[in-house]
């Protein structure tokens, strides 16, 4: 799906034309927040090796045995995305909603991904070049539109009765991501580290997600962090620091491991 100056097929792999992240959706309700409204700013260019997690911490509440409540809309303009993001009871699945920020474009596509970063299903409730045809004059959606988003919920409903939602971490002081005891630092180039009591849990080089473009290379940040420390997951928005034609949308990827 386009999105960027230079923009790549849909992360990983989707057949979409557009899209990432969620612009002009209401804020969510339910447990844990979604991936959408607008996008807040994270320094996640950190470099220091975690292990400063200190109150921050423990400052986000554990995933608790809630079940996901997860269901997708259009209200006021805009689509509204409640519940999401969330993974299944046995760890194998992550659900979330992904579409541009971009509220003169909506978009919204929601996404199963395994713990390898795969996607397993999804649906696609609304490309950024479709809204003249899926919305009317007074931007309300039209039959074809509705249809869509009751296949989606379709989707979510089925999935989200075996799913508890993702925890949102905070950001540290140091510029990092902690919550349910890890610590989360990530570097401009792509690096990731994971720490517990200030041993390291997990080490990765994610560079291949970042975004290369002609004349030059963003440099990249965790803007927000969910996850599931007890089941080893994380979702992660990568967004970029930059201007002009060097910049690049934010994507959500799953980062897993075993705990």
């Amino acid at each position: 799906m386009p999105r960027r100056t230079e923009r790549r097929t849909r992360a990983h792999g989707l057949a979409i034309t557009c899209g990432l992240w969620l612009a002009g959706a209401a804020a969510c309700g339910g447990p844990a927040q979604a991936p959408v409204g607008p996008a807040q700013a994270g320094s996640g260019s950190a470099g220091a090796p975690a292990g400063s997690a200190t109150a921050a911490a423990g400052s986000a509440a554990p995933v608790g045995p809630d079940l996901c409540h997860a269901s997708v809309d259009w209200r006021e303009g805009g689509f509204e995305v409640v519940g999401l993001p969330c993974i299944s009871r046995d760890g194998a699945e992550i659900l979330f909603a992904r579409s541009d920020e971009r509220p003169r474009y909506p978009d919204l596509t929601v996404v199963t991904v395994a713990r390898d970063d795969r996607p397993t299903r999804y649906v696609v409730v609304m490309e950024p070049h479709e809204s003249g045809e899926l919305l009317d004059a007074t931007r309300r959606p039209l039959p074809e539109l509705q249809a869509r988003l009751v296949k989606a919920n379709v989707m979510l409903t089925e999935v989200s009765r075996r799913a508890v939602p993702l925890a949102a971490y905070a950001t540290t002081p140091v510029g990092t991501y902690a919550g349910q005891g890890i610590e989360i630092a990530w570097t401009e180039r792509g690096r990731l580290t994971i720490s517990r009591g200030g041993q390291f849990v997990h080490e990765g080089d994610y560079s291949r997600w970042l975004e290369q473009l002609t004349a030059c290379s963003p440099p990249s940040y965790l803007e927000r962090v969910w996850g599931d420390a007890g089941r080893g997951v994380l979702l992660v928005k990568i967004a970029y620091r930059g201007s002009g034609g060097c910049t690049a949308l934010p994507e959500l990827h799953v980062i897993s491991w075993t705990p």
